[in-house]
């Protein structure tokens, strides 16, 4: 046969394959749109919203001597022993008020008084001074955030000591004579002026201080925490806001607060998986976030009736000396790892080739949950190992256990996750 023929049917036969072979890459490949999303890294917090009535153990303070004005010794939230002064009553306002200024000119006397007996002394260099006051910055507003003003205003005078401190040493101030014999000079000048107290205010137990009152102090008796039911928790919303006629603050006294929230017997269900772990406590309305609470009991008539639900916490700042009720989350587990879109997850059937007891080969399937993953111009089906899933997003262990993938394999951060397509299946080509 001639030469040229055979040339002829051979390029005829390359020219029919390679059509053959293109008609497959089109009946394979997608012309429709494909969206994807990075999977990404975080962590999602599973939380109840509920209705939080706060129960403390409350002793109120009186005084006789309503009459007078008081001037307050003790900031809110700060620690009192059992007899120690909280306040003192004056017959003025007047009286009240150059007192607190003698106070304050007293408190600054001891600062300098003692910058002046360390000056000579002072081992510390201008660099750990202003990481000092660094610290106290940071201290000064994570406090005030929290509500804990009286630790913020502590670390307000930490930051006045260690500035008048770097003056000492940098040679700014060579010394605080002539300021401490003016502050004497006010000091005793005020001290033959002022007026005398007519009493002094102590704590009539040891806790918390606070000066604030609502008028719902032990309305649920912290005594009874074990006992009480949703008609007890409704009675105590509803009831009449008390009036004290010579109150004057109050103290916390147990080391324990709790919170009563009511539960529908679905949520009793769910949070008795979490009773004795410590959980936290969100309150939007009172500045509240992140506080320490454990589920110490649900109290319910039966195990299908609703209930409430007992937290117990020790964390104590300004805001929760004072709250009383409202909606409050309880954060009762987090859960960290990849992050999809819950529409990305589907079901798909995986094949493996396997052994079998005597070493011979065998395909094994098995519908499992996963992802599509784009990986250049072709699509591959992902296992996912979910963990929890919230707000249209699901949380995927980052690295499950050999035994908890079919395949063996799962998806990476940054994986491209399919989110939107049709027609998806592993091994499909993509335009």
């Amino acid at each position: 046969m001639d030469k040229s023929i055979i040339r002829r049917i051979i390029i005829a036969l390359l020219s029919v394959l390679l059509l053959v072979y293109v008609i497959y890459l089109l009946s394979n490949a997608s012309f429709k749109n494909i969206r994807t999303e990075s999977a990404t890294y975080s962590t999602m917090t599973e939380s109840l919203d509920v209705d939080g009535y706060f129960i403390r153990s409350e002793t109120i303070m009186n005084s006789k001597n309503i009459g007078g004005v008081i001037s307050y010794k003790m900031e809110d939230t700060d620690k009192v022993s059992k007899g120690e002064k909280v306040a003192e009553v004056y017959n003025s306002a007047e009286d009240a008020q150059k007192q607190a200024e003698l106070q304050s000119l007293e408190q600054q006397l001891a600062v300098l008084k003692e910058l002046e007996s360390s000056a000579e002394n002072l081992s510390v260099t201008p660099d750990v001074i202003d990481e000092n006051i660094s610290t106290y910055l940071i201290d000064m507003s994570i406090n005030k955030n929290d509500g804990n003003l009286s630790k913020s205003d502590e670390s307000i005078d930490q930051i006045i000591y260690n500035i008048n401190e770097r003056q000492v040493l940098t040679g700014k101030v060579k010394d605080f004579s002539e300021k401490i014999s003016e502050l004497e000079s006010k000091i005793d000048k005020m001290k033959s002026s002022s007026s005398k107290k007519i009493s002094d205010l102590t704590a009539p137990v040891a806790g918390y201080f606070t000066s604030e009152l609502d008028g719902y102090e032990n309305v649920l008796n912290i005594k009874n925490i074990d006992s009480i039911m949703p008609e007890d928790l409704n009675k105590a919303k509803n009831s009449s806001k008390k009036t004290y006629d010579n109150a004057v603050g109050k103290v916390v006294s147990d080391v324990f607060w709790y919170v009563a929230c009511p539960v529908t017997s679905e949520q009793a269900i769910k949070l008795n998986e979490y009773k004795d772990n410590q959980m936290t406590l969100t309150m939007q309305s009172a500045s509240l976030k992140n506080i320490n609470v454990t589920l110490v009991s649900i109290n319910r008539k039966d195990s299908k009736s609703d209930g409430v639900a007992i937290f117990r916490g020790t964390d104590m700042n300004e805001n929760l000396l004072s709250v009383r009720s409202g909606t409050i989350a309880i954060n009762m587990n987090s859960y960290t790892g990849i992050s999809v879109p819950e529409s990305a997850i589907h079901q798909d059937t995986i094949t493996i080739t396997t052994e079998d007891k005597n070493g011979k080969e065998k395909e094994v399937s098995k519908k499992v949950s996963g992802v599509y993953v784009q990986y250049g111009n072709e699509i591959n089906f992902k296992e996912v190992v979910p963990l929890y899933s919230d707000s249209g997003f699901v949380i995927c262990k980052q690295e499950p256990d050999d035994d908890e993938l079919f395949s063996g394999s799962t998806i990476k951060v940054y994986d491209k996750v399919v989110v939107e397509g049709v027609d998806l299946y592993d091994g499909k080509v993509i335009n």
